[in-house]
């Protein structure tokens, strides 16, 4: 399969195309704007949404005086990178948020939330439209059973944030898939981006599958396109350092590539979003900088996580 570059004036059209929905969705340029579209963005963990997709939620809200609505959810406060946190506490950034009296993994959390809406808050984005889940980090992939997941790092086996989309709800699969569920019903978005099914983080992998069931309970046409973010088992070198995407190596091609150029971004904003994630690029901003390219790539929702992994027929 060859992978599209497509101009900006008709690159949704042909985005839709590919997924086979019914209704259009264009809306790159003032000319063909869709009056009422909506986009809904999840991302598994404070900074992923930005890594995977800010080119586009830039852009949602640019084209919001036209007619655009989107919606931001998060569904973890990132609360269980231990490597973080204790790089949070030896810088002496640490504080505590939520006046317990000590400082924890909840409060790295709520600092993680904060951080957030400080990197959206350059591409646009108002607070109202950014949804935080507050389930476990590290703990997605183990929300099943009959009893909630507590988490080690939280403590709890509920969501214990007061800013969350719905603080005390149980630590299970069932309670994110409700909430989604429920988002996407009130929203009512026409296209939905997630992480893809082989991203190696389980918290990503999970959101996927998340997800997935949410559109399926929720019914209706929609889009639904992913984005890869952790690919380096595969591969140690990724993301890599060079400003363009490379096919990750035994994965199957981007379906989508999105020239950020087209959504007229100045080259130096994605990185700087990605440097607001203050307590990440302590531990790690070679590698997250690394996803300041000057594309983005998206793939068509498929099945499981096998469809990714079998080569096009050209390649056979």
């Amino acid at each position: 399969m060859q992978v599209m570059r497509i101009p900006q004036h008709t690159i949704w059209t042909i985005a839709l195309m590919m997924v086979s929905i019914a209704s259009p969705v264009t809306f790159l340029d003032a000319s063909t704007t869709v009056s009422g579209h909506r986009i809904l963005f999840v991302a598994p963990h404070p900074d992923d949404e930005s890594l995977g997709t800010a080119g586009e939620i830039f852009n949602a809200q640019k084209q919001a005086g036209r007619g655009i609505d989107y919606r931001v959810v998060i569904m973890t406060c990132g609360d269980a990178y231990k490597a973080a946190f204790q790089r949070w506490v030896e810088l002496g950034l640490a504080r505590d948020l939520n006046g317990d009296g000590k400082i924890d993994f909840l409060d790295f959390g709520i600092t993680r939330r904060n951080e957030t809406m400080s990197a959206l808050s350059l591409l646009g984005v108002p607070a109202e439209k950014i949804i935080f889940l507050g389930y476990p980090d590290g703990g997605l992939d183990k929300m099943s059973g009959d009893k909630p997941f507590e988490s080690p790092f939280t403590k709890t086996s509920e969501v214990p944030y007061s800013f969350a989309y719905h603080k005390g709800a149980p630590y299970s699969d069932e309670s994110a898939v409700a909430d989604l569920t429920r988002i996407i019903l009130e929203f009512d978005p026409q296209t939905v981006y997630s992480t893809t099914p082989t991203d190696e983080h389980p918290d990503h992998a999970m959101t996927r599958e998340f997800v997935d069931r949410a559109l399926k309970r929720a019914g209706g046409t929609r889009t639904h396109l992913e984005y890869l973010v952790h690919w380096e088992r595969h591969e140690p070198t990724w993301p890599g350092t060079t400003p363009n995407w490379t096919r990750p190596i035994g994965h199957i091609p981007a379906d989508i590539i999105v020239p950020l150029s087209t959504f007229n971004i100045d080259p130096t904003l994605k990185p700087l979003v990605i440097a607001s994630y203050t307590t990440q690029v302590a531990v790690e901003s070679k590698y997250l900088l690394g996803f300041a390219k000057d594309t983005e790539n998206f793939w068509k929702s498929r099945g499981p996580r096998s469809d990714y992994l079998t080569p096009h027929p050209e390649e056979k």
